[in-house]
């Protein structure tokens, strides 16, 4: 791997409309050390932990010392471990951006089977979110809501006239994600890291959130609740 140099990290901060203390919080250097880097002082180590934070942020560098940003704001998850990398996306992304996450399902499987994990119950698995959001979840069918799931669990149903108009879908921290059914126990999810498509879809949520029905939990049993585990 070539060595990044000072033209392209210049160039990159442009692409990402970045100061040179973002850059070096980013990489969890000294601002000094940042406008050294630029002004052609190299130090392999420094500029090892620039390119990495670069790269996380989405920059990839050319041999012929350009630089541009990646094309790979959508990203499909899919095959034996979609589930597990999917919940792991939307919890590290939901950690490091904040907000709620908001579901709207066709059916309660989803909910439940998509974050489900063969470590642990699916309730369990789900009620960890709890510790970093709150989750609303609209979903197209009135059912009992079993009362494991903990108080930062809402639940609606939606109103008859838009069944036919609901897809399954998430959206959390910058990110929307479309879910496709793919056969039993087997999901993909298509992930757009679009802020503002993000944004969109969110409003589009509350809009049926507020025209949906409250579902209360209740005493449904554990057993009928932990739907069966998917292998991720």
């Amino acid at each position: 791997m070539n060595n990044i140099s000072a033209t392209q990290i210049k160039a990159a901060r442009a692409i990402l409309n970045w100061l040179q203390e973002d850059l070096a919080t980013a990489a969890q250097l000294s601002i000094t050390t940042v406008r050294s880097l630029e002004m052609g002082c190299f130090s392999l180590r420094s500029s090892e932990k620039i390119r990495m934070a670069l790269e996380k942020a989405g920059i990839s560098f050319l041999e012929d010392d350009g630089v541009k940003r990646r094309n790979d704001q959508c990203t499909l998850y899919k095959g034996p471990n979609s589930c597990e990398i999917f919940f792991e996306d939307m919890r590290s992304s939901v950690a490091e951006h904040g907000g709620d996450i908001l579901c709207a399902i066709t059916s309660s499987e989803i909910l439940t089977e998509v974050c489900g994990h063969p470590r642990s119950s699916n309730l369990d698995r789900l009620n960890t979110l709890n510790e970093i959001a709150d989750i609303k979840c609209i979903m197209a069918e009135t059912m009992a809501v079993d009362r494991s799931f903990k108080p930062k669990f809402q639940f609606r149903s939606i109103p008859h006239n838009h069944i036919n108009t609901l897809h399954s879908y998430f959206v959390y921290g910058t990110k929307y994600a479309h879910v496709v059914h793919m056969g039993p126990a087997n999901f993909g999810f298509v992930v757009f890291d679009f802020p503002a498509q993000a944004r969109e879809h969110s409003n589009n949520f509350f809009e049926l959130w507020d025209a949906s029905i409250l579902l209360k939990n209740s005493a449904v049993s554990r057993r009928r609740a932990n739907l069966t585990l998917i292998e991720a």
